[in-house]
């Protein structure tokens, strides 16, 4: 996997918010009005972020889909780099 492969549209805005968010239910509402972005927009990227393995999208609830960060290898890759990002700023 290439960083463009991740990194296109908005999906970087969608990755930060979640990242900086780990631990709390996030949902397409939420990640909408937190990235300013349109929830299509959202949708778009999730749906392409989850074809990558970085996502899940449940959308079994009635409060809107939930969305998390996947164990995957590039997930925990993300979340150790956005951790050393915010070690570096310290």
């Amino acid at each position: 996997m290439r960083l463009v492969d991740l990194f296109q549209e908005s999906s970087p805005r969608i990755l930060d918010a979640l990242l900086a968010a780990r631990g709390h239910v996030s949902t397409v509402a939420w990640l909408a009005a937190a990235c300013d972005l349109d929830r299509r927009t959202v949708k778009r990227c999730l749906t392409h972020l989850q074809r990558l393995g970085v996502v899940s999208v449940d959308r079994r609830f009635s409060a809107g889909a939930v969305v998390a960060l996947n164990d995957s290898l590039v997930a925990q890759a993300l979340l150790a780099f956005h951790g050393a990002l915010a070690a570096a700023e310290a």
